[in-house]
């Protein structure tokens, strides 16, 4: 495999370099692509796994599903889940509280402001279940 051919321009928060094209804003390795293959397809992917590489033999077309297959392939997403996620109502000793408690699925339901339908998720385990401590 070739070099990457880094952007030593402006970059975003991801590290993918940033720049216009016909007045609108676009990562560098979409209009690396652009201009190698004359179509954008929905998502373009780095082969070599380097946000700043705007070299097309590192580029090709995708969709936002084998992107996202791709990254958990290759270790590179990061999944938030339990009382890291951003959006949590519980924690932790509360998910374990719920699961303990022998009262309704109602009346848990009431006490924490959460539906009935996710205190059964949290009982049959069937949410938070990942990166649970130990």
């Amino acid at each position: 495999m070739s070099d990457c051919i880094e952007w030593s321009k402006s970059r975003n928060r991801g590290g993918y370099g940033k720049t216009y094209r016909d007045g609108k804003c676009m990562t560098a390795h979409r209009v690396a692509f652009l201009d190698t293959n004359g179509y954008l397809p929905e998502v373009v992917t780095h082969t070599c796994d380097n946000p700043p590489c705007v070299n097309p033999t590192h580029l090709k077309a995708g969709t936002w599903q084998s992107n996202m297959d791709d990254k958990y392939a290759r270790g590179r997403a990061v999944q938030v889940n339990g009382e890291c996620h951003g959006m949590a109502k519980l924690t932790w000793p509360i998910v374990y509280w719920i699961r303990a408690s022998s009262l309704s699925n109602a009346v848990v339901a009431d006490w924490t402001g959460l539906r009935r339908s996710s205190i059964w998720a949290i009982r049959q385990r069937k949410s938070w279940t990942i990166d649970e401590p130990l």
